[in-house]
């Protein structure tokens, strides 16, 4: 069988249609070393399906872009066996410019999993903390206030004027907060966000025989260079006293302040506070015969705490 070619003002050739391919212009023969599959590019004009029931279909390569579709947006490495998404020259097994939507996840009940990281160059792995954790701990083993008997910090305390914790810089246990120091037992935030934020004090009393000692302790923020504090959280116990005679008796009181969420921005103040309470102006309970904030390293009490966490 045979197919006459037409072109306008051009001579009629006939060419066996058993041995001719298409290329969108032209039909060509196969025998004769014109365009084909393999040699000539060429435009699909219908949609085509391939059925391939049991067989296979494979491709072999040995190039960095060695099959695409659009450019990058699939490409194929033969060449180190990668395949890129978004890229034509995947650096990774799987390399994806832009986004991932991962749907319908398993939940998985394993004890041995692992939470995914991503590092500033895309890479995701495992980790054993984010590489951002973000955290300052203050603490000391040591005593860090001794209030004697007629003092003039007992008679402070015991007029129920206000303490500022003393939190030093060299009780620093940890500090990746970028920026964030302590100065003057206040500590000065650098970095907006919400943070989560707690402490403790341990209190060494002092009290005779049915003596009750009423204190505040608040953690305390301030926005604008000092000037005002506001209690963010707190706690207000009353130390009831252990003496069994009128002799007055030494007694430690750990008491731990409830973590508390804040938002902060840069230049934001924190301190830990205590003063004794009052009720219409008037004092509460009674004065201290001494007051110490210290540890007791027997049972791994410390003198007191104060952490802050970036979320």
């Amino acid at each position: 069988m045979w197919l006459q070619e037409t072109k306008p003002f051009q001579q009629k050739t006939l060419v066996p249609l058993d041995t001719t391919i298409f290329d969108g212009v032209v039909w060509n023969k196969l025998n004769s070393g014109a365009a084909n599959l393999y040699n000539v590019d060429g435009i699909l004009l219908n949609n085509r399906t391939v059925v391939q029931n049991d067989k296979t279909l494979a491709f072999k390569g040995s190039s960095v872009n060695a099959f695409s579709v659009d450019e990058n947006t699939l490409s194929v490495d033969a060449a180190n066996h990668r395949l890129g998404i978004g890229t034509s020259a995947p650096t990774a097994k799987v390399d994806i410019n832009g986004n991932l939507k991962i749907r319908d996840t398993e939940f998985l009940s394993a004890s041995n999993v692992s939470p995914l990281f991503v590092d500033a160059n895309g890479l995701i792995g495992k980790s054993t903390a984010p590489s951002d954790t973000k955290v300052a701990f203050y603490s000391s083993r040591f005593t860090i206030l001794n209030a004697n008997a007629g003092s003039a910090l007992l008679n402070s305390i015991n007029n129920g004027d206000l303490q500022v914790v003393p939190i030093l810089s060299q009780h620093q246990i940890i500090n990746t907060l970028a920026g964030t120091t302590v100065t003057n037992n206040v500590l000065n935030i650098k970095e907006e966000g919400y943070y989560q934020i707690g402490g403790g004090i341990n209190f060494s009393l002092t009290l005779a025989k049915d003596q009750r000692f009423f204190v505040a302790i608040n953690i305390q923020k301030s926005t604008d260079n000092g000037s005002t504090w506001t209690s963010i959280s707190g706690i207000r116990p009353i130390i009831i006293s252990a003496a069994t005679t009128a002799t007055p008796v030494l007694i430690n009181y750990p008491q731990v302040i409830s973590s508390v969420i804040e938002k902060l921005t840069p230049n934001d103040l924190l301190r830990m506070v205590y003063y004794r309470t009052k009720a219409s102006e008037i004092l509460q309970g009674d004065s201290a015969t001494a007051l110490g904030i210290s540890s007791i390293s027997d049972y791994g009490i410390l003198s007191y705490t104060f952490s802050i966490s970036k979320l």
